[in-house]
């Protein structure tokens, strides 16, 4: 005969494996929306630092904007190395500035894929972008 204590142990055998398998989609769910929120802000950051270079070549750059002087302030917008995939052209603005004093917005972006499942909760977030503004010296 088995004592009720013996009984309670015999039902309770499968109880800790049901549990995990539960709770294993939600771990796996969390652990990898951190990893892709890790990597967008890797990636914006880039892109911000990325923009300040840019605004800063193209803040310095004299009037005379030839092709030359253009691609190295793209150069400087693009030259920093995140994940995988090209930056888009730069946008600047405006393009070339007038006088000294005017303000020159230097704007980066790049294609941001996430992973398929979780683009069904933030749809919408397809690229990466950030921009700068610095005085024309």
């Amino acid at each position: 005969m088995v004592s009720s204590s013996n009984k309670l142990k015999l039902n309770n055998t499968g109880q800790a494996l049901v549990e995990f398998a539960l709770i294993l989609p939600f771990l796996l769910f969390l652990t990898f929306a951190i990893i892709e929120f890790g990597r967008y802000l890797y990636i914006k950051n880039a892109a911000t630092n990325g923009a300040r270079q840019g605004a800063r070549v193209a803040a310095v750059t004299p009037l005379d904007w030839t092709p030359t002087r253009k691609s190295a302030i793209y150069h400087a917008a693009t030259s920093i190395k995140a994940g995988s995939g090209a930056w888009n052209t730069p946008v600047i603005a405006p393009d070339p500035p007038s006088t000294s004093g005017v303000a020159i917005t230097v704007t980066v972006s790049k294609p941001f894929t996430m992973m398929p499942f979780l683009t069904y909760f933030v749809p919408t977030l397809t690229s990466v972008s950030a921009s700068a503004t610095m005085r024309y010296e």
